[in-house]
């Protein structure tokens, strides 16, 4: 590898590149400028929601109650499988494999389950489970 060239140089993080930590990505000024015009955004979007007329209403509305009440929250995926698991829905080896393949966290207690339905799970060796499909009948009996 030649360290120094002009391919090494590029690419990758450098220092001193991006944003500043700390900073934000509105100015102070900016901010300060949008408050300003805060109530007569809001006597529009109230205008918006009256109008019977208008697409937006509802769009409207919404946003009133975002800004008075606060945006409803949303349960991450993983509350639901860890319910469904809690609740006796889902087994644990189920419900782990579910928040795996979402890229969820799967929690350390549930993990445990996971072991442990593994290791209560009946093992057939792979020569005994040929030994039982030779034993079954050749042909299914048709009615």
């Amino acid at each position: 590898m030649n360290t120094g060239s002009k391919i090494d140089s590029r690419g990758g993080k450098r220092p001193g590149a991006g944003r500043p930590k700390g900073s934000t990505a509105i100015s102070a000024e900016l901010r300060e400028a949008a408050q300003e015009h805060t109530q007569d955004a809001l006597a529009v979007i109230v205008e918006v929601m009256h109008d019977n007329e208008s697409p937006q209403r509802l769009k409207a509305a919404q946003l009133i109650l975002e800004r008075g009440h606060g945006a409803p929250r949303e349960e991450p995926a993983s509350v639901d499988i860890i319910s469904k698991f809690v609740d006796g829905k889902l087994s644990a080896i189920a419900a782990c494999l579910m928040l795996e393949s979402k890229g969820l966290k799967v929690p350390e207690t549930m993990r445990e389950f996971f072991r442990n339905e593994i290791e209560r799970a009946t093992y057939v060796p792979f020569g005994e489970m040929i030994d039982v499909l030779n034993s079954l009948p050749k042909e299914l009996p048709r009615k």
